[in-house]
């Protein structure tokens, strides 16, 4: 729905959790280390730039951060299907990026132990191959400062681009009908260094 807001802290550089249980309890009301803002708003279609170029998008969402390098006001296209969440695409307000196919970020329902795979090439910074492979790690109680949530749903996500022998893993917790309250990423050239974000307030108008 239009208006409404998540506002998260996000952590860069910082060590994240030596294991992660599968089915939880998982509890980020803290996090060591200073966080920088990043705020998400689903905004009118009519109101992001090169929505005509995503007709089947679901919603929209402007996403404002206001980390070092980040870009403001990206918006992101994705769809609701009766199989899952789909990303279509982003613009940052000049060019649209759409990748070959919308890719499924997220299945639905979510059922413990199902995989899928999703691939597309990026030119936006030198045409590389990103390939991703999801699983629905578990399900559990999780604990952030929105409160705590008893049926979280963790997927977890390994990412490889082929070109640059770069990869990395990241876990994103999602909440029914709150949407996805916690997101850490871990490249595999710097395992000790994580990016966390954590939702701190979620407003519908």
């Amino acid at each position: 729905m239009p208006g409404t807001i998540w506002e998260a802290d996000q952590y860069t550089g910082v060590a994240g959790p030596s294991t992660i249980a599968p089915n939880g309890p998982w509890d980020f009301t803290t996090v060591a280390g200073t966080p920088s803002p990043l705020k998400q708003t689903i905004v009118d279609r009519q109101r992001a730039a090169n929505a005509e170029v995503f007709p089947n998008a679901t919603y929209v969402m402007q996403n404002e951060p206001a980390g070092a390098g980040e870009v403001p006001n990206r918006y992101r296209y994705l769809e609701i299907r009766p199989d899952g969440l789909y990303w279509l695409g982003d613009s940052n307000g000049a060019e649209p990026f759409k990748p070959e196919a919308p890719q499924r970020l997220l299945a639905l329902p979510a059922h413990p132990g199902e995989r899928w795979e999703t691939a597309y090439t990026d030119d936006r910074f030198g045409r590389v191959r990103i390939a991703s492979r999801y699983e629905i790690a578990g399900c559990g109680p999780l604990t952030t400062p929105l409160g705590t949530f008893e049926r979280a749903v963790l997927v977890k996500t390994e990412v490889t681009i082929a070109e640059t022998r770069s990869a990395a893993t990241v876990y994103t917790w999602h909440v029914p009908g709150v949407g996805q309250v916690v997101t850490i990423s871990n490249s595999a050239l710097a395992p000790d260094s994580a990016a966390i974000v954590v939702v701190k307030r979620f407003q519908r108008p």
